[in-house]
């Protein structure tokens, strides 16, 4: 398949387009850009900084993909953005690259949807099929897990991470890590399990029971503090990948402070 650019884009010199990309009306694509096979540029579309965009990806019209981060301590540093296969990136939003104080990167990976509007700052690491909603963003260094699900108009503090398929709700601001498989509400409090994604995603009902009780544990503030309660879970054996997922994440040392349910 040949590439179909229209006669009114910018597709400057150096730029790598393989067979079967289509590059709208008024869309810029910049130096060093890579589009693998059959990615699609929608009009007035913006692609720049060193950007390297997998097979099957639609970048639709207006979005903006690439630019400078918004970040003051940003020195003109010569980042990256990296995106994985079959992402689309709707109307609107806007990806940045990554920075010296972030490892020069930002990295999304396979079939991610960014709704109209949607942000990635720098340095920002989002795993596999993702869903940010319109208007949603997240701040500078934010980690984003696999199947994560964020809500129309909720914003993610610089530096948080978002363990695996939780789901974060209309408008909630969040500024302190979430555990995996967990349920954030509005108010920004978590509310229990993502027990729809986990059912959706085909986990076995054995291993959400025993997500469930792993997290019942470290959210339980009468009995110990989180070290105290993870410990113990340390301690016992664990039959599913899924809870593995729970403790790796909950070790892990954070800038942030872990987003605790409200008290009982």
């Amino acid at each position: 398949m040949s590439t179909l650019i229209h006669s009114t884009a910018i597709i400057e010199r150096g730029a790598e387009l393989d067979s079967g990309v289509k590059v709208g009306a008024f869309a810029y694509i910049g130096t060093d850009v890579r589009l693998h096979k059959n990615v699609s540029v929608g009009h007035y579309a913006l692609i720049e900084g060193h950007t390297t965009i997998g097979a099957d990806t639609q970048v639709y019209a207006h979005a903006k993909v690439g630019v400078t981060p918004q970040d003051l301590k940003f020195k003109g540093e010569p980042g990256c953005l990296v995106l994985g296969e079959g992402n689309r990136i709707r109307e609107s939003a806007s990806i940045e690259f990554g920075t010296e104080g972030g490892g020069m990167e930002t990295r999304l990976g396979d079939n991610n949807l960014l709704m109209i509007n949607a942000h990635i700052a720098h340095d920002g690491q989002v795993g596999d099929d993702v869903v940010i909603g319109m208007c949603a963003g997240a701040a500078g260094h934010v980690t984003i897990g696999s199947g994560v699900r964020i809500a129309s108009l909720a914003g993610i503090h610089q530096f948080v991470r978002i363990g695996d398929m939780s789901y974060i709700g209309l408008s909630a601001i969040v500024n302190r890590d979430v555990l995996p498989y967990s349920l954030i509400d509005q108010n920004n409090e978590c509310i229990g399990q993502n027990l729809v994604g986990m059912r959706r995603s085909g986990m076995e009902n054995s291993a959400i029971k025993e997500v469930q009780q792993i997290l019942d544990h470290l959210y339980d503030t009468v009995h110990g503090n989180f070290e105290q309660r993870l410990s113990e879970l340390l301690l016992q054996e664990t039959s599913s990948p899924e809870a593995k997922v729970v403790l790796d994440f909950a070790q892990a040392k954070s800038r942030q402070a872990l987003l605790m349910p409200p008290a009982k």
